[in-house]
């Protein structure tokens, strides 16, 4: 293998390295001040909370009773939310399917911090009513909701009256297999005008992995098909998204809570004095109406809403191949419930695809290998003059009809293939706390005995011996070096990638085996 040959090996490997320095998923850092969508600011935050039986039309409680909020409990095959009374608010959103860690508690996707506000605080033009709504005790249409059997949905209508003869009423309907509620505030009566109103959901969601962060988390709204996103400075006003707003959201790296909008509603960003992100929209009057999606960043959930809630998964620049490598690894893991299994039946897919461009990888290389006597020849020859050297060489090869960078084409082309695949592994929810064998119980974290990372350097090491090589020893040298640096860096990428490399290795060498054999056999 050429010199130029061995500049593209480490060139892939400068690749893979820099992109962990600039374009790996790192949590955004904040501005010295905000970035407004645009020039308008929204209206003041909410409030803080304070501390703190059924029919439809059951009796409206008078707001700023002295009663403490009781809860209302909402089961769906997929959640378990908690309503308080005081405020018509959500003090807990549990997710049935997900937990903390491999073995911890279910996810609670709501901060509940005292003093704080809770998700679905109102804000009115009036201090005074805004204060109501959301210290008010509300009348809850049941205590309880239980979707079970036949019912696919069902839902809760929230009441209270102010003093002034006002009732605000909040309307849920919850579905049995979603994560999606569709939501409403109507106002009645009263001498108050209402003015504009303005629902909130924060301080923030919960639910990383100890931690850990990934990609863009935030403030972030779809307005005019294109994503939006703030990077506040704490206790600044808030700013408007105004255009075609179709949602507001605050995300984490595998769960969001959006407030999906209807036609003519603006979304709200905001970060409080303690540095707490809230997004929100403004509910024009005649159009009280807005859905919520708190759960999970599952593609196919999030795209059947239609509104483009999917663009939240970000794979960068290798989208347009991770979105089908995804779809691929689903699909094999709907039969082999296994997505480490999954994963091996992709690779071989890939190797499949590949397959000519390797086998004509081997064959540019076999031939490399037979015209290292000329090579060495005209070194001899011209070893006082590169310049003539490098034209005879050249002049060789055309002669040979070889490229003397084909032995590295399927490696470069590969490259996007594996960043995307990265990408896949590290951000998709599907991949999250999902086990292989044995000791590895997540794919989308690091082996933590690197015992896959050990065996891939292997591998690599096997890979070379097999693979035909220049004469120059220097270059052998560098080339032996290449296992030792892959394995390092991959004792701590996702143990699914590594299990992606070394079965595409383990698939390269059996498919070199067999073409040396036959070259073995042809020169017999």
């Amino acid at each position: 293998m050429e010199k130029r040959a061995i500049f593209a090996v480490l060139l892939s490997f400068a690749i893979i390295v820099l992109y962990q320095v600039f374009f790996a998923p790192s949590p955004p850092k904040q501005p010295e001040k905000p970035v407004a969508a645009d020039n308008r600011k929204a209206e003041s935050p909410p409030p803080p909370r304070k501390e703190a039986p059924s029919s439809e039309q059951a009796p409206l409680v008078t707001a700023g009773s002295s009663l403490d909020g009781e809860d209302v409990v909402v089961e769906t095959d997929l959640v378990r939310i908690v309503f308080t009374t005081r405020g018509a608010q959500i003090k807990k959103y549990i997710l049935k399917n997900y937990r903390v860690t491999k073995q911890g508690g279910l996810i609670d996707l709501v901060k509940d911090t005292p003093g704080v506000p809770l998700p679905l605080t109102l804000k009115f033009s009036s201090d005074e009513l805004s204060k109501l709504a959301n210290d008010g005790i509300y009348t809850p249409s049941r205590r309880t909701l239980l979707l079970k059997n036949a019912e696919e949905n069902a839902e809760i209508l929230f009441s209270l009256r102010t003093d002034s003869g006002m009732e605000i009423q909040k309307r849920f309907r919850f579905h049995k297999e979603k994560y999606q509620i569709e939501s409403e505030v109507t106002t009645k009566g009263g001498s108050d005008e209402v003015g504009p109103l303005q629902v909130f959901w924060g301080p923030g969601v919960e639910g990383n992995d100890g931690g850990q962060s990934g990609g863009y988390e935030g403030p972030i709204a779809f307005s005019n098909e294109k994503i939006e996103k703030e990077e506040l400075v704490s206790g600044k006003s808030p700013s408007l998204v105004s255009g075609e707003v179709k949602w507001a959201a605050l995300q984490n790296k595998y769960f969001i809570a959006a407030l999906l909008a209807q036609r003519g509603q603006e979304a709200i960003f905001f970060k409080d004095s303690s540095d707490r992100d809230y997004v929100g929209l403004n509910l024009p009057a005649g159009s009280r109406r807005f859905s919520l999606y708190i759960g999970p960043k599952e593609h196919k959930r999030l795209e059947a809403l239609g509104v483009g809630l999917e663009r939240v998964i970000d794979y960068g620049w290798f989208s347009v191949l991770a979105k089908p490598l995804l779809d691929l690894l689903n699909f094999f893991n709907g039969f082999t419930k296994n997505y480490g299994v999954a994963i091996i039946l992709l690779t071989a897919v890939i190797k499949v695809i590949f397959y000519p461009l390797t086998q004509k990888s081997f064959k540019s290389m076999q031939n490399m290998q037979r015209l290292q006597p000329q090579i060495k020849r005209l070194q001899q020859l011209y070893k006082n003059d590169k310049q003539r050297l490098n034209q005879e060489v050249m002049s060789l090869y055309r002669e040979q009809k070889l490229n003397p960078m084909g032995g590295c084409l399927p490696m470069l082309l590969q490259i996007p293939v594996f960043f995307a695949l990265y990408r896949v592994l590290l951000d998709s929810i599907e991949l999250r706390h999902s086990p292989f064998f044995l000791w590895i119980t997540d794919l989308s974290a690091k082996d933590p005995y690197y015992v896959w990372p050990i065996l891939m350097g292997i591998s690599m090491v096997i890979q070379q011996k097999m693979t035909p090589s220049s004469a120059d020893p220097m270059q052998a040298k560098v080339m032996m070096l290449m296992p030792i640096v892959f394995t390092i860096m991959f004792l701590n990428f996702p143990v699914g990638l590594v299990i992606y490399w070394l079965v595409n290795n383990v698939l390269t060498i059996a498919q070199q085996y067999v073409m040396n054999r036959q070259q073995r056999q042809r020169a017999s």
